[in-house]
């Protein structure tokens, strides 16, 4: 881990590969392995989610589909590396209803268990 990414102040965290976050408060990322590399090295205060995480600009205006991880994917190392224990705000933004639904799903019932 790179020092350059150590944080004593709480992080608001916006994950998504296209939109950008509701202000500056926030700090963006797109791709969930650098989201989980900043969860890893930060104190996260917040952390707003997207499903899919597989669209890239490749120039101005102009968008790609890769392979990438997904969402659920995250939230799924957020939980087995139990990072979700030390974020105390969890947001999932996602456009996609089936993929948002199955991220919350996971979360509260890693929550709750």
């Amino acid at each position: 881990m790179t020092s350059s990414l150590r944080t004593s102040t709480p992080v608001r965290l916006f994950v998504d590969d296209v939109r950008f976050p509701p202000d500056k408060s926030w700090r963006l990322v797109r791709t969930a392995e650098e989201a989980l590399a900043v969860m890893r090295a930060s104190q996260i205060d917040t952390v707003s989610l997207d499903f899919d995480l597989n669209l890239r600009e490749i120039s101005p205006g102009v968008w790609r589909e890769f392979a990438a991880r997904d969402g659920l994917w995250l939230v799924e190392r957020m939980i087995e590396e139990r990072l979700i224990w030390r974020i105390p705000h969890i947001l999932v933004h996602s456009a996609n209803p089936v993929g948002g639904a199955r991220m919350r799903a996971r979360l509260l019932d890693a929550m709750s268990a």
